[in-house]
């Protein structure tokens, strides 16, 4: 019987990620003309180049749930990744790069406070950002344009925490416990203090935090909305 059940489970895993690589392939090519377009309208073409920018953005952001579909299939197969050395202060370099890029303006209202560690990682750098970008992306999404998003990484021991901190409407403490699930879908489309509109990325935090043996929370501080990520330094997948 548990075999026929995890049976059952890898086919449909596998199916998931066949559907997701069929939809990025023309999702990538419509990419790729777009930012082709945008590098090559001059300002005489105002409205259009501004268009052609919103739509790009649009797509790079329908990339990255696909991009949370397969590697949410992945994580709930526990599929092994190999760890590599990656040092920190690169990592979320890479990582703010990556998130710009979902933004027409230059910058996003995101600062960091203090410096980032240079530490060592040894990650499976795939699935750690997967947590730490889809945290950051939820709290610009949905902080308003007058508000402020901030993060800080830290080292505690053998662990990395990453605190995330912004002022849109804060989530009701009585969805802390789901925030992080796939329960949250529900709660999040019905109610504005689940604000969360894209429950499938939180509950992709929360697996990633799982599966890599680490943790995550959601807690109110001085009336902003506060996230705490931790992660050991060192992470290794084997096969199940």
């Amino acid at each position: 019987m548990a075999n026929d059940l995890q049976k059952w489970i890898d086919e449909q895993t596998g199916l998931t990620k066949l559907y997701v690589h069929d939809f990025k392939n023309p999702v990538s090519a419509i990419s790729a003309n777009l930012s082709y377009l945008e590098a090559v309208l001059t300002d005489a073409e105002e409205d259009v180049l501004g268009a052609v920018q919103d739509s790009s953005v649009a797509m790079r952001m329908l990339l990255h749930m696909l991009d949370n579909f397969l590697n949410i299939s992945r994580l709930e197969s526990r599929e092994p990744v190999e760890s590599v050395p990656v040092p920190l202060s690169r990592f979320m370099d890479e990582t703010m790069n990556r998130i710009r890029r979902m933004f027409t303006s230059p910058e996003p209202r995101l600062t960091v406070q203090g410096q980032v560690p240079d530490e060592m990682c040894s990650w499976p750098a795939t699935y750690v950002r997967i947590a730490v970008e889809n945290l950051l992306l939820q709290s610009l999404h949905n902080t308003p344009a007058s508000g402020a998003v901030a993060y800080q990484v830290a080292l505690d021991n053998d662990m990395v925490v990453f605190t995330v901190t912004d002022t849109g409407v804060t989530i009701a403490p009585e969805y802390y416990d789901v925030t992080f699930t796939r329960e949250f879908q529900h709660v999040a489309k019905s109610n504005e203090h689940a604000r969360y509109g894209r429950a499938m990325a939180m509950y992709a935090v929360g697996l990633a935090a799982e599966v890599l043996g680490g943790s995550v929370k959601v807690e109110k501080v001085n009336d902003r909305q506060q996230f705490v990520l931790k992660l050991p330094v060192e992470i290794e997948m084997r096969p199940s």
